[in-house]
């Protein structure tokens, strides 16, 4: 099992493959040329719990992460906006990036004062004791400066990850103590006739390397002092800003989401509903004004006490795990971002490691709702005479295995693909290069072959986990920026056209 427990996670659809074809336990029969398609996620015997996920279960879930490195700042600010040059649909509209704009421009005294908070270091007066003129932010630094403060010492943390069973329900929002605020409301008669936002340019924000588990960095005591923190930094921006999004809230309960399929009952010999897998999360953005209300995650969050480099594998493993559960507990629209040119849907999770903050987009089409839902095996069918599981196609070339065509235009123009972990291997440079010098009359011969594709599916049927950050809590300017995507993306989230459908729905 150690050794199981060493595997990567996958960076791309080809690595997913190699992983699959050289794991001994995973059937044959899906190891056969032209077959990776049909591997289910009912092939698998969960231990029942995303903490402590294998990588053979890890496997069955087919997701494959993105990790933007060196410069994730300058990445998902590309990746988080329209393009019409490209094509490219990015994560929220122009008009949710445009408010965010508008209101950072504007922002508050108790968020400016938490900004200069965030320069202190250790052994500085008042470390300890951030000021009241932070008002909403002063128990958000508190709780941030304790996360470095008070540490397991030399303990870097281990690959095994242990959570106790929580009983879920109904939660009272994490709402910071009510107070006196400055206006920082912009309505949408603000913005310029062109819709552009008033002058405001974001600030130079450094992107940090991932630390590593050293002395210097040690785990915090407590898993708690990170997930309060990191709970009370979301609610106390959404309370500075909540005239935008009334009705958001972030909430601590540890619900449990459960990858529910139809498996074969080998009695019966039909298809019944199991649940292979139950994921908790480390509490939530919900929509009081949804049907569902604060029961229904909109966002979900994970904490960690360790740096993500000490314990990168197993976190990132039932990071997937949870966006898949999630994905498979919520068959409606909620809780979605703007949806990519290609009709792909975008779920989002905050996770926050030690004093690093991470934002990480899932990025999935109806090829892998089938699949993580085992939809073929409809509950009750006959399993003598089941469909065939062909979850997606094979693609008809490498790239078909990296992304939809406006996703890679608009990484050549963001010169961006060189930042992702793994795409500087020479299959995907030689695969990016002939894409990019390939006329528009080669691409749709290509477009139209039949044969000669690499023997693997495309990335249509796979969980994409678009990883950006780390943004650290120390650093005023990556905080400064952080703030800005997150109103970004809350703002596309409460104006989301599914949710006004629900909320007409629940009146």
């Amino acid at each position: 099992m150690a050794a199981i427990e060493r595997n990567e996670v996958a960076l791309r659809v080809e690595k997913w493959a190699t992983a699959v074809r050289e794991n001994q336990d995973i059937r044959n029969q899906v190891k056969e040329p032209g077959k990776l398609a049909q591997l289910a996620v009912s092939d698998c015997d969960f231990d029942n719990s995303a903490s402590g996920i294998t990588h053979t279960e890890y496997l069955h879930l087919r997701t494959v992460w993105y990790r933007y490195m060196r410069n994730h700042i300058d990445s998902f600010a590309g990746l988080l906006k329209d393009d019409k040059e490209t094509g490219y649909k990015g994560f929220i509209s122009p008009q949710a990036d445009a408010l965010a704009t508008q209101l950072m421009a504007r922002k508050s005294t108790f968020l400016s004062q938490y900004l200069e908070e965030c320069q202190r270091t250790a052994g500085d007066v008042g470390y300890l004791h951030p000021s009241f003129q932070c008002g909403y932010y002063a128990n958000v630094r508190y709780w941030q400066v304790m996360v470095t403060a008070h540490t397991k010492g030399n303990d870097a943390g281990g690959s095994k990850i242990f959570k106790p069973t929580v009983r879920s329900g109904n939660t009272r929002p994490v709402t910071p103590q009510q107070q006196q605020q400055h206006d920082v409301s912009v309505s949408p008669s603000q913005l310029s006739q062109s819709g552009s936002p008033l002058r405001f340019t974001t600030p130079a924000a450094k992107s940090h390397p991932p630390a590593r588990g050293t002395s210097a960095n040690s785990p915090s005591a407590d898993e708690a002092y990170v997930n309060t923190a990191l709970l009370l930094f979301l609610q106390a921006v959404t309370q500075d800003f909540h005239k935008h999004f009334p009705s958001l809230h972030w909430v601590p309960p540890r619900m449990a989401m459960h990858l529910k399929v139809p498996v074969e009952n080998a009695r019966t010999k039909k298809y019944e509903d199991s649940i292979l897998l139950e994921a908790r999360v480390d509490g939530y953005l919900c929509d009081a004004a949804l049907e569902g209300g604060l029961s229904r995650p909109i966002v979900i969050c994970e904490a960690k006490s360790a740096l993500r480099s000490s314990i990168q594998v197993a976190t990132e493993r039932q990071e997937a795990a949870e966006m898949a559960a999630w994905i498979c507990h919520d068959r409606g629209g909620h809780g979605l971002l703007q949806s990519s040119a290609s009709g792909r849907k975008r779920r989002l999770m905050i996770s926050q490691t030690r004093d690093e903050i991470w934002i990480i987009v899932g990025e999935y089409g109806h090829a892998y709702e089938e699949y993580i839902r085992n939809a073929p095996r409809r509950a009750g069918m006959s399993s003598t005479n089941a469909p065939p599981l062909r979850y997606t196609a094979l693609a008809s070339s490498f790239e078909e295995t990296l992304g939809s065509p406006t996703f890679l235009d608009q990484l050549d123009k963001m010169k961006g693909a060189g930042d992702i972990q793994g795409w500087e291997d020479p299959v995907v440079q030689t695969a990016l290069a002939e894409r990019s010098g390939r006329k528009q009359a080669e691409r749709s011969q290509r477009h139209n072959r039949t044969g000669g594709g690499p023997d693997l599916p495309k990335v249509d049927g796979f969980l994409v986990m678009h990883r950006f950050g780390p943004w650290k809590t120390h650093d005023p300017a990556n905080m400064d920026v952080f703030v800005r995507r997150l109103l970004g993306l809350m703002i596309q989230l409460h104006s989301a056209p599914s949710r006004q459908l629900s909320s007409r729905a629940s009146k």
